[in-house]
């Protein structure tokens, strides 16, 4: 189960240049924390979240499940992981030079 404050957690974290991306499983559109959270389509284009998403961003990865989640520092994929437990164990430790 995602928080809300994970989530706020998550963003503090992207403000330092890390980002981050979610696969959902049964939702189309993705999920983008880069210094705020923002929903996606497939080709990365930004989609306004109330069209993508009619509940707040903590609600819909748990609703929609996760497929993976992508970690990004400098354009480079740095770290992925299959559940939202596994990316929180490991945030501290995640991008230090982002």
């Amino acid at each position: 189960m995602v928080s809300l404050r994970e989530l706020e957690r998550l963003v503090q974290r992207s403000r330092s240049g890390l980002k981050v991306l979610i696969l959902l499983e049964r939702c189309k559109h993705r999920i983008m924390v880069d210094k705020a959270v923002k929903a996606v389509d497939e080709e990365g284009r930004t989609v306004a979240w109330s069209t993508a998403f009619p509940i707040p961003p903590h609600m819909a990865i748990d609703q929609c499940g996760i497929r993976k989640i992508i970690v990004i520092c400098g354009g480079e994929e740095v770290a992925s992981y299959s559940s939202w437990r596994s990316l929180m164990e490991s945030l501290d430790q995640l991008g230090a030079n982002c």
